[in-house]
């Protein structure tokens, strides 16, 4: 019994270290897509981005937030200036940008790109 229960111990951590490894990527892909739509006048909008993991609040760096992630864990990306959702939904007049939700709507694609990526 000790050797099935070690191959399923084993088994299971194989199995979480690509879920880990498959939404980490698919999480830093929608960044990268996302960032790259966001307009830069001054750079303080793009620069304010960043994430975090469980529940929204306190935005980090990407990265930071991403060396904390294990499987099961929920991610977060945003921007932190308070104009951010007036540029995504326009305002004033402006035309909304969309570049979140544009990002958003690759979601699927980049999650089955990342899986198909660590399941080789």
């Amino acid at each position: 019994m000790a050797d099935f229960s070690g191959a399923f111990a084993r088994f299971e951590r194989a199995v979480n270290d690509k879920v880990r490894r498959a939404s980490i990527g698919a999480v830093q892909d929608l960044a990268a897509a996302a960032q790259a739509k966001v307009p830069v006048d001054t750079g303080a909008l793009k620069n304010s981005f960043g994430g975090g993991i469980g529940e929204p609040g306190q935005i980090e760096p990407l990265a930071a937030a991403m060396a904390k992630f294990q499987a099961g864990d929920q991610a977060w990306i945003g921007w932190g200036m308070e104009y951010a959702p007036h540029v995504e939904f326009g305002a004033q007049g402006r035309s909304p940008v969309g570049f979140a939700r544009g990002a958003a709507q690759q979601w699927p694609a980049i999650v089955q790109a990342n899986v198909q990526k660590v399941a080789g």
